[in-house]
């Protein structure tokens, strides 16, 4: 086991594992965007959300062990993965086998593509990182964003389902090729949920702002009626 972690359940062939304090060390600037929303999410979700809100404690919740899950890392044969990933891809499959019949198999090819094209850029990526002349983080957002507009335009659940699932599975698939070679690779790192932090982020502002002029729209046609 690496020193920089420290092992704290093992079972068949499964390690958890927490990063060691001098490791942990101060906050990176990778992973401060990921954890500024997440903060933002949790203070948002505690004091803003109107109280009857359904969802208001399990954001809050789900926020929060975000956070605490941070330094957790879970081994299995050879692949690293993060406390976070794990979480929020056991969350997105619950929320997944809730939906109907046809929306399931949708979102599935749709992933399955997203897993296919995000894994083949990271290949590129390192392959000939020159060509990646913008920053990656901004140009996979922008890219994420564009895409999931075409594939959900008026779904904002879906859309961030078939988002994480499609960067979450495709890190991990990228982790399986490259352990291929023995080069160790953390599924699910901070860069990666910075990316996934800053489309998801674009997609609820889009739909707020989107909301806001429909109701802007609704309000204006009322007034004429009348």
């Amino acid at each position: 086991m690496d020193k920089r972690f420290m092992n704290i359940w093992t079972t068949d062939g499964l390690n958890f594992v927490f990063l060691s304090h001098n490791e942990r060390g101060g906050v990176p600037m990778t992973g401060i965007i990921f954890l500024l929303f997440v903060w933002i999410l949790w203070i948002f979700a505690t004091f803003l959300m109107d109280k009857q809100e359904t969802y208001r404690w399990a954001t809050a919740l789900f926020a929060l062990v975000l956070i605490i899950c941070l330094p957790l890392r879970l081994s299995f044969n050879g692949l690293l993965m993060s406390g976070p990933c794990l979480i929020v891809l056991m969350i997105c499959y619950l929320v997944a086998v809730k939906l109907p019949f046809k929306k399931q198999i949708f979102l599935l090819i749709s992933f399955l593509s997203l897993i296919l094209g995000y894994t083949g850029f990271q290949l590129l990526e390192l392959y000939d990182p020159i060509m990646i002349i913008i920053d990656r983080k901004i140009l996979l957002s922008f890219i994420l964003f564009v895409v999931s507009y075409f594939i959900y335009p008026s779904s904002l659940l879906e859309r961030i389902l078939f988002i994480c699932l499609g960067i979450l599975q495709g890190d991990l698939l990228f982790a399986i090729i490259l352990a291929k070679w023995n080069i160790p690779y953390l599924i699910g790192s901070l860069e990666t949920f910075d990316v996934l932090s800053i489309t998801i982020f674009t997609i609820m502002l889009s739909y707020l702002v989107s909301r806001a002029f429909t109701f802007v729209k609704i309000t204006k046609n009322k007034k004429v009626l009348h």
